[in-house]
């Protein structure tokens, strides 16, 4: 995301460090890109205050487009962003259709100069069909608040899950915020052949819970298995561990 900020001063500004009388200037300028996602259909404005945000749309191999925010205040170094979060977790991916909507925008509340709006779209599911059905978030923010990082912990109970070739078994999955309430997006890796493992939901707005489904085919291997459940906001990855064993 390319972002900048222009002014138009009759005095001496002490975070450009500039004078320009009358004619707008470009105070500072960057670009967002803490990691290696794909970030598009960017918007951006300013509060009251001079605390600036963006709004976009954030893709990756393992993400769905989901909608995120950043922010930034005066206090900053020029030309950085603080921590992303996801507003809205994507649950789908568009397949056949060659245009992702058409808006988005972030906008100043005129009645505080302080509360930002902001309205992207996502997907609500997977479908072959109707690949430009997109649904709506409207949501609303406040910039120069707390500058610690969304954080979160997870875990499982129980921690440990016995399948029976042909069956499935659950275990809830909780997330717990810390330093802001971020969506966690929810995997597990390390599952052996002829398994499978469903989420519902498949992300977490934290403090909750999300059911965990181990399922074993037929012919799954017999053994056990040390599994790793994921949890992540955008900004902020952790695992933890579950045993799976698979019976006769």
């Amino acid at each position: 995301m390319r972002w900048y900020e222009l002014r138009q001063s009759a005095a001496l500004s002490s975070q450009c460090g500039s004078f320009v009388s009358g004619a707008f200037y470009v105070c500072q300028q960057g670009t967002f890109a803490p990691d290696a996602a794909y970030r598009w259909m960017g918007s951006a404005a300013m509060d009251g205050a001079g605390n600036i945000a963006i709004g976009y749309s954030k893709s990756s191999s393992s993400v769905y487009p989901s909608i995120a925010i950043a922010s930034r205040t005066p206090g900053m170094p020029a030309g950085t962003m603080g921590t992303e979060s996801i507003l809205q977790a994507g649950a789908g991916a568009q397949t056949t259709y060659n245009r992702w909507g058409d808006y988005t925008s972030l906008r100043i509340d005129p009645d505080d100069d302080t509360t930002f709006w902001y309205t992207n779209e996502y997907y609500t599911k997977n479908s072959p069909f109707f690949n430009f059905n997109w649904s709506t978030a409207i949501a609303s923010f406040t910039a120069g608040g707390s500058t610690s990082t969304p954080d979160f912990t997870i875990s499982e109970a129980p921690t440990s899950l016995t399948v029976r070739r042909g069956s499935n078994a659950p275990t809830t999955v909780t997330v717990t915020a810390i330093n802001g309430t971020n969506t966690v997006n929810l995997s597990v890796s390390g599952l052996p052949q002829r398994t499978s493992a469903s989420f519902s939901p498949t992300a977490v707005t934290p403090t909750g819970t999300s059911t965990l489904t181990i399922s074993a085919n037929r012919n799954a291997p017999l053994g056990t298995y040390n599994l790793m459940v994921n949890g992540s906001n955008g900004s902020t990855s952790h695992p933890s561990p579950l045993t799976l064993t698979i019976t006769q």
